[in-house]
Parts: structure tokens; sequence; C-alpha cells
């Protein structure tokens, strides 16, 4: 029982001299802009999405859903105001429209690329 609380008394004291040698620390930081975190936020956002579509696109292209044109094309339209566009919109309507891509190859791309999102909030 002596031991038990030699033992606790001693990890309490371990923990103590840890917080506070870890917070006295003599740096000082500059604040955060609350706006420079966000856009840093959003630029790795949409750097991780533009990864996600450029693998799948350049997926579909290799096995013949789409072309290489269109891969691009639909890479041009999609990064168009990135940070700007929010929520849900299928921003490959215009590209289906212009006759780009037809709306069955629209439908594969948008079915692949919530596949992609999903592997990845899954790891």
């Amino acid at each position: 029982m002596k031991n038990g609380k030699i033992t606790s008394i001693f990890i309490l004291v371990c923990i103590s001299i840890m917080l506070f040698t870890g917070c006295s620390s003599t740096t000082k930081k500059a604040p955060m802009n609350p706006k420079t975190v966000i856009n840093d936020t959003e630029k790795g956002i949409s750097t991780a999405m533009k990864t996600i579509y450029n693998d799948t696109l350049n997926g579909l292209v290799k096995v013949k859903t789409i072309t290489q044109t269109q891969a691009n094309k639909v890479m041009e339209e999609v990064t168009k105001n990135w940070p700007k566009v929010k929520g849900s919109i299928n921003r490959l309507d215009k590209l289906v429209k212009d006759k780009v891509i037809n709306q069955k190859q629209a439908d594969k791309i948008n079915q692949e690329i919530e596949k992609a999102k999903k592997d990845i909030e899954s790891k």
C-alpha cells in the first residue's frame, strides 16, 4: 500500500513538472490572423480536392471512359472559382450542355469522385 502511494505521488510530481516545463515557453509567437488560418485551410482542402479530381480523371482516361481532352475541360471547369463555391453543386452540367461530355460520363465522374472522397474519409 505504501508503494502505491509513493508511486502515485511520483506520477503527480512528474506530470506537474511536465506541465510547468511545457507551458513556460520563452519564445513568443506572433498572434495568428484568423483570415490567414481560414485561407490556409481552404488552400489545403482545395489542393486535396484537386488531387482527388486529377487522380480520378486520370483513372477514367486510362479506362477510356473519357478522353484526355475531356478530362482537361472537366478540371478547368471544376477548378473555376474553387474557393467561392460552397455546397454540392454539379459543376459538370455546363459541360454536358456544351456537349463536351455526355450525362453518362458526368454521372460516372461524379460517382468516382464521391467514391474517392469516401475512401479518403474512411482512412
